[in-house]
């Protein structure tokens, strides 16, 4: 018997999951249903949306918002007031009630309810699972992995405190959110469980580097430094083109967009990569760098250290659960001299890389997809046995 038993049926609710006209919005997420559907677990992803999004992707985008089974989401609609600040009063309060009446009207249609309902970040998602959990009798838990509690703000930390009062269990990334929810939310400890991402490990292991150059036309004789990303000045995208300009046989692979689009003479690839391209790009780098500033716990360092890749990150806590010295070299996330010199560094100790790259592999077998799933099913079944007891 699992540990679990006590949980069949779990709903999950977010305002970020895979439309047909964003793919990759909230595809973590995904895997993670993914991963708890093969525990055995019915899994009803519901994911609102915005009517005025709704008719501009409907009717002008060509796709239209489907319900089907397992693994795609009820999309109910809402209203949206978006999140102005009138005076005293945030229009987020009334966009966060439009959401929720959304979000108990989808999960009423399901016969039987659910288990548990789990929400995706504080808000929107978590304010709603507790409400409705509330009102269906159902307990509520509440996935938390933003770095910065940006959501909150919106709301204001006291009726945040209020809002999870009553949540049954808090899914926390890393230590450090975990932390922050005690003193920032006041949520007791024993109602919070610490899970860092997971990865798959049947898609992100390491390729062989030189077939995976060939394919991809990558130089063979080059040390390469893989960045993946959103191009922002909190990744640290521009620190990366820093530290590597004008250093002889290297070269940046960066994949992903944003603002900061990485140029020089040092960068030869840079660009959206799909989801399923990203274990080919870092399988043909030496090393992943990532001066990031800001973490709940990232998806990017565990899927390198899954391709077998040497880490050079920020020393900051939010890493702290995810690395240690056997695997990466910790920076100053602002020093472009530090991120040089530890590139320089690997590049100039292939026995160094190539220690780190096996205890890269060796250590990402923590951080299973498969295993935080069962782990996160045993939380929310020891929680909900608390809570009857």
């Amino acid at each position: 018997m699992k540990n679990y038993d006590l949980v069949s049926r779990i709903a999950f609710v977010s305002g970020s999951y895979p439309e047909p006209w964003g793919p990759y919005s909230g595809i973590f997420l995904k895997e993670l249903i993914q991963a708890i559907a093969r525990q055995g677990i019915q899994c009803f992803p519901v994911h609102p949306i915005q009517i005025d999004r709704w008719l501009r992707h409907a009717i002008f985008g060509g796709k239209s918002i489907r319900r089907v089974e397992l693994h795609d989401a009820i999309r109910p609609k809402y209203l949206s007031a978006s999140n102005r600040a009138i005076g005293p009063f945030n229009t987020f309060h009334i966009t966060q009630a439009m959401f929720q009446r959304a979000t108990l009207h989808a999960l009423r249609r399901l016969n039987p309810k659910p288990d548990a309902i789990y929400g995706h970040f504080l808000y929107p998602g978590g304010g709603a699972t507790i409400w409705c959990g509330k009102r269906m009798g159902v307990p509520s838990f509440v996935a938390v992995g933003e770095g910065i509690f940006w959501s909150v703000s919106d709301v204001g930390y006291n009726r945040a405190r209020q809002d999870f009062r009553d949540v049954t269990g808090v899914i926390a990334v890393s230590s450090l959110l975990k932390n922050k929810l005690v003193a920032e939310l006041g949520i007791p400890v024993s109602k919070i469980g610490v899970f860092p991402n997971g990865v798959d490990l049947t898609r992100f292991f390491r390729r062989p580097r030189q077939e995976i150059r060939h394919k991809y036309g990558f130089p063979q004789d080059l040390f390469l430094v893989a960045f993946v990303g959103n191009f922002l000045h909190a990744k640290g995208v521009e620190r990366v083109v820093a530290a590597i300009d004008g250093q002889d046989g290297v070269a940046g692979l960066f994949a992903g967009v944003g603002p900061l689009t990485p140029t020089g003479r040092n960068v030869i690839n840079c660009g959206r990569v799909s989801h399923d391209c990203v274990p080919e790009i870092l399988s043909a780098a030496d090393v992943f760098v990532l001066p990031t500033l800001v973490e709940g716990s990232c998806n990017t360092i565990v899927e390198a250290m899954a391709c077998g890749l040497p880490i050079i990150t920020s020393s900051s806590e939010f890493n702290d659960d995810l690395v240690d010295d056997s695997v990466s070299i910790r920076i100053d996330p602002m020093d472009v001299s530090a991120i040089r010199n530890a590139i320089v560094a690997l590049r100039d100790n292939p026995e160094r890389c190539e220690k780190m790259s096996k205890s890269a592999l060796y250590r990402s077998k923590r951080f299973d997809i498969d295993m935080r799933a069962k782990r996160i099913c045993a939380f929310i079944s020891e929680r909900i046995q608390a809570k009857e007891n």
